[in-house]
């Protein structure tokens, strides 16, 4: 499944959606069908987190309300987001450097 999540304004306590793009989120279905996104230096979904530190030494550890653990990986004013169940990237998310996390995608 792919989230694509468009970047928030607030004006006078109401909170409304922009037609730019904030982040984007890819979760593993679970099908084990078909390719996997991944990045240029081969990691992605389903990827270990040692598979990421290895390929990301510069990687840090990021709070998420779901996951197991998660790993940031930012380059330049962009951030990678690997989270984690159960050993596996299950979900990774791209977004700007200086944003954090959202909590949940469903609101």
């Amino acid at each position: 499944m792919t989230y694509v999540i468009a970047q928030t304004v607030s004006q006078g306590g109401v909170t409304t959606g922009t037609d730019v793009i904030g982040s984007v989120k890819v979760q593993d279905g679970g099908t084990g069908e078909g390719p996997l996104p991944h990045t240029a230096e081969g990691v992605g979904l389903r990827s270990t987190e040692a598979d990421v530190r290895t390929a990301y030494p510069d990687a840090t550890v990021e709070e998420t309300l779901f996951s197991d653990s998660a790993l940031r990986v930012t380059m330049g004013d962009t951030s990678i987001i690997f989270e984690f169940r159960d050993g596996l990237a299950y979900m990774v998310t791209v977004l700007p450097a200086t944003e954090e996390i959202p909590p949940e995608y469903c609101a």
